[in-house]
């Protein structure tokens, strides 16, 4: 399954065990370092960090292999730090976005859905979908997963 794919619990699992005991300091440090080095031309590690590892591959060959169908695939862990993105994120901190929230707080097998959005850039619309990541029956999750759909593509396939 795209959700249930091994190395996003063995991600969430290594993430969430380096980010546990951080600080609400610490964590908007780490925030504000993604963010610095997203606009800098000098070293980039957190962001080389995370962008080459294992679960950022993966979340890139999710978008190959879907063909259009997705434009995103990220993963956060229960810190709300991203462990693996299909691209480049504006921030690292993605606890205080609602597709994360709102996903948390569901049980195994939920699914949150944002509206669809018109992207004017590429002229499609676009529904972010997220879920929670209960690893090995954990009634808290421990991480969420957002996929991107798009739903232009969604719509042209529903037709052929």
């Amino acid at each position: 399954e795209l959700i249930e794919h091994p190395i996003i619990g063995i991600a969430l699992k290594l993430n969430n065990m380096r980010h546990e005991g951080l600080t609400e300091t610490q964590i908007q440090a780490l925030d504000r370092q993604w963010f610095d080095e997203a606009e800098s031309a000098g070293d980039k590690l957190l962001v080389a960090a995370v962008m080459s590892n294992a679960l950022s591959n993966h979340s890139m060959r999710v978008l190959g292999t879907s063909l259009g169908l997705f434009s995103e695939f990220v993963v956060a862990d229960r810190h709300g730090l991203t462990a693996g993105t299909s691209h480049m994120m504006q921030d690292y901190y993605q606890a205080d976005e609602e597709w994360f929230t709102a996903a948390f707080e569901m049980r195994p097998g939920e699914v949150w859905s944002s509206g669809s959005t018109f992207d004017e850039a590429t002229g499609t619309w676009r529904k972010q979908l997220s879920f929670p990541i209960h690893i090995g029956g954990a009634s808290t999750a421990q991480g969420v997963v957002r996929i991107e759909v798009n739903m232009t593509e969604l719509a042209r396939r529903s037709v052929l």
